[in-house]
């Protein structure tokens, strides 16, 4: 299933880069692209993502 998060060819190869080293830091840049798109969109952001990226960022 689709989420309709249309990801670019740079943000997919930095992802796949950062996945070798981090892969909180992987997680929250995919959140932060998430709430881009949905700001972007006027759409609602889920609870859940903003305490993922918060406890994500606790973490570091």
């Amino acid at each position: 299933m689709r989420h309709g998060l249309d990801r670019n060819w740079e943000d997919l190869e930095y992802a796949r880069k950062l996945s070798e080293t981090d892969l909180d830091a992987v997680v929250l840049y995919i959140i932060d692209i998430n709430i881009k798109e949905n700001v972007e969109k006027q759409k609602q952001i889920h609870p859940d993502s903003i305490y993922a990226r918060n406890e994500l960022l606790a973490e570091k």
